[in-house]
């Protein structure tokens, strides 16, 4: 009877045991999803930035004709 028990009592704590891993198997899997998530959201805000950054870029270099084109109108009407 006592071996029974016993038996038991050891069944138990494998049970015990395999729910545990798995339980730390499945938040290890939740970590890694959210750090895939997190690399792609960094990778899409890089991609932002650049695509500001030389739309900035180019905005500067019209401005800067058109500042060359203006001063070259206003030359000509001073002569």
């Amino acid at each position: 009877m006592m071996e029974i028990e016993r038996l038991k009592n050891i069944k138990h704590r494998e049970e015990i045991e395999q729910k545990r891993k798995l339980s730390q198997k499945e938040g290890a899997l939740v970590i890694i999803e959210q750090i895939k998530e997190r690399e792609l959201e960094r990778i899409k805000q890089q991609e932002l930035q650049e695509r500001e950054k030389h739309q900035m870029l180019e905005q500067i270099d019209k401005l800067k004709v058109e500042e060359e084109i203006q001063l070259k109108k206003e030359r000509e009407l001073a002569r």
